[in-house]
């Protein structure tokens, strides 16, 4: 099931919350701790810079590509089953492509079903530094979230 929210991704609550992640982890680095940059990362990472750490810990430790979703805590942001990452690109500021949405959100979908995740709060996933279309993204969310069991709160991003 899908529903349309606009605001800051951070403040749509949830069980978990969904981001576009890049293979290395990062989110921000040392200045995304003090000066809010553009993004759901960056935005995330302000807020929390602790999940950041977990994030890069977790991709220096498994062998991740592309299309693949991890999970860290949410901190302090309140996500009770907590952020999952969903690998759009493997390096920072690289594109993605339509193929690499659908793989996450199989990827997404399985492990709400698996996982009992009644609610998920996600961006359009490639959409911003992955640079892709965001009617294309949201035609692949169409196809692939409105029948399922999950809410996706598809939020349609301001920081």
């Amino acid at each position: 099931m899908i529903e349309h929210v606009e605001g800051n991704i951070i403040n749509i609550k949830s069980d978990i919350l969904i981001n576009a992640s890049n293979g290395k982890g990062w989110m921000g680095g040392i200045i995304g701790r003090y000066f809010l940059l553009k993004g759901v990362a960056e935005t995330i990472h302000f807020h929390d810079h602790t999940i950041e750490k977990q994030a890069k810990r977790i991709c220096k430790t498994f062998n991740l590509t592309l299309g693949d979703v991890f999970l860290t805590k949410s901190g302090s942001l309140g996500f009770d089953k907590g952020v999952m990452h969903a690998i759009t690109m493997m390096k920072p500021g690289q594109e993605s492509n339509l193929n690499t949405i659908e793989r996450c959100l199989d990827n997404i979908t399985n492990y709400c079903l698996e996982n009992g995740i009644s609610s998920a709060t996600i961006p359009l996933l490639g959409t911003g530094t992955g640079g892709l279309d965001k009617k294309d993204v949201l035609g692949l969310f169409e196809k692939r979230l409105v029948k399922h069991p999950t809410i996706f709160k598809v939020v349609h991003y301001r920081s």
